[in-house]
């Protein structure tokens, strides 16, 4: 739709959890890229660009800067989201549809070639979120162990330093996954928690 709205059209912010998208946006003149979680900041930077950009296409006085009342009530709004509960069930891809499963039923999160799975009873079930936008949802739950892997933390028995600044987590199966130096003291506290 941006593609099509021209230059004389509405002054286009694409807020979105998939910065992959932010080149593709600003090809199509976007006057804005958000990507979740929002602040209050990033909105208010958002507005004056919109204000000042506005200021110019009518070369009429500039447009008021965003109220101390707009940007109590915008952190207000944002607030209220960030205290919202992780959600208790995920929609995964089944057939020509998706099937409603239990966040706690969710042993992993694995990525590769561009596609996210749940891993359920060792079978493997497409999402439609991607990695970054689980972890942001499911943080509480789960924990970020390398780059394509998301692992259940109450399914870990213990974690082993492997001396390099890396470690493994051992699962209650038995199963072992590695956790990236990048990563490892961020799990250690996730586990703490």
């Amino acid at each position: 739709m941006a593609r099509r709205l021209g230059e004389a059209g509405p002054l286009v912010v694409f807020q979105t959890a998939y910065d992959e998208y932010a080149l593709a946006a600003f090809e199509r003149k976007a006057l804005d890229f958000i990507v979740k979680p929002v602040t209050v900041e990033r909105l208010r930077q958002s507005f004056e660009r919109a204000r000042r950009r506005l200021a110019e296409r009518s070369r009429l006085p500039a447009v008021p800067a965003m109220t101390e009342a707009v940007a109590t009530r915008l952190e207000a709004a944002l607030d209220r989201g960030a205290r919202r509960p992780p959600p208790r069930r995920l929609l995964l891809r089944h057939q020509n549809g998706h099937r409603l499963i239990l966040v706690s039923a969710v042993d992993r999160f694995i990525a590769a070639d561009g596609v996210v799975c749940a891993v359920v009873n060792a079978a493997e079930h497409i999402t439609d979120d991607s990695l970054d936008a689980l972890e942001a949802r499911l943080s509480a739950a789960f924990v970020r162990t390398t780059r394509a892997d998301l692992i259940a933390i109450d399914r870990v028995d213990r974690v082993t330093s492997s001396g390099d600044g890396s470690a493994t987590l051992v699962l209650k199966d038995g199963s072992r996954w590695h956790v990236s130096r990048r990563r490892a003291a961020a799990v250690r506290d996730a586990l703490q928690r």
